[in-house]
């Protein structure tokens, strides 16, 4: 029910902010990238992500959660290469656009 949603609203939150303190340590102009040892953090970080969406994707509006794993993976490259800034540009506007997320 709603404690189940409210608990991976709060958990998926949590993991936005490690995500978000990850990079905003490595934010010194906009061309940086991430280093692979941070990659390779990130890509953890977004793993837990994706396993909170596929647990209870069922009881996630369709759109939405495929609107965030294609954000998710915008973060990581998947569509190109993508500097520091723009990845937490892409965090800023999932914040702002997902419930699931939201503060």
């Amino acid at each position: 029910g709603k404690k189940s949603l409210h608990a991976l609203s709060l958990h998926m939150r949590k993991e936005m902010l490690r995500l978000d303190r990850l990079l905003n340590l490595k934010d010194a102009d906009t061309k940086t990238k991430l280093s692979a040892l941070d990659m390779g953090k990130a890509i953890i970080i977004i793993h837990r992500l994706r396993e909170q969406l596929s647990m209870r994707e069922s009881r996630l509006d369709a759109h939405e959660v495929e609107a965030m794993r294609t954000d998710l993976k915008e973060i990581l490259g998947a569509f190109g290469p993508v500097t520091v800034r723009q990845q937490l540009a892409i965090i800023r506007r999932m914040q702002l656009s997902y419930r699931t997320v939201q503060s």
